[in-house]
């Protein structure tokens, strides 16, 4: 949970500065109506270690 809406947009953009112009992308993954929180966080998790994907994954619960 973050403080404020600016304050979740300032956490992401600082991450995205960590990376390079090409991996400067966000994937934002959607939790289903029947799924917990800790399952969408695997499934994330998952899909980011087995893709590769060297953007900022952002998790909506």
């Amino acid at each position: 949970m973050y403080r404020s809406d600016a304050f979740f947009i300032a956490e992401v953009n600082r991450e995205l500065a960590k990376r390079p112009a090409s991996a400067q992308k966000i994937l934002l993954f959607m939790n289903g109506y029947n799924n917990t929180t800790s399952e969408a966080i695997l499934r994330l998790s998952q899909f980011v270690e087995d893709t590769y994907y060297q953007g900022v994954p952002v998790l909506f619960s």
